[in-house]
Formats: C-alpha cells, structure tokens, sequence
C-alpha cells in the first residue's frame, strides 16, 4: 500500500496526471489525501474511488470525484 499525502499542491496538474496513471498501472492500493479535491483527477477507466471525510462523516463520491466550482 502507497500513502501519498496531500501530493496534489506540490505537483503541476501535468505532473499529477502523469503521476495517477503511472499509479494506475502499478499493482496495490494507492492511497490520495489532499485538502483542495479539486485538483484531484481521478483517471477514466480505473480502480478508483473519491471519499470525502467530513466532519466525522465518511460521504462515498464514487468513481468521478468532485466537480471543479
């Protein structure tokens, strides 16, 4: 298992597109954590999930993740 923390605001969004398909095509689980999920854009066709805690409350995004505001 691979935790990356909050690795989105240290990347160009060129850099974490390229980052989250080479994840896809390692084998394990892979782990995401950011504060701005906007920045987060989960690969079509993979083995992804988005879940947001907040406050205490576990809230399931499905395969897409948040829309950009």
């Amino acid at each position: 298992m691979l935790l990356l923390d909050d690795v989105s605001s240290e990347l160009d969004p060129q850099r974490s597109a390229q980052l989250f398909e080479a994840l896809l095509r390692e084998a394990g689980q892979c782990v995401l954590t950011t504060t701005a999920p906007h920045f987060i854009g989960l690969p079509a066709g993979g083995d992804c999930r988005y879940i947001e805690v907040d406050k205490g409350h576990i809230k399931l995004g499905g395969d897409s993740g948040p829309k950009p505001a």
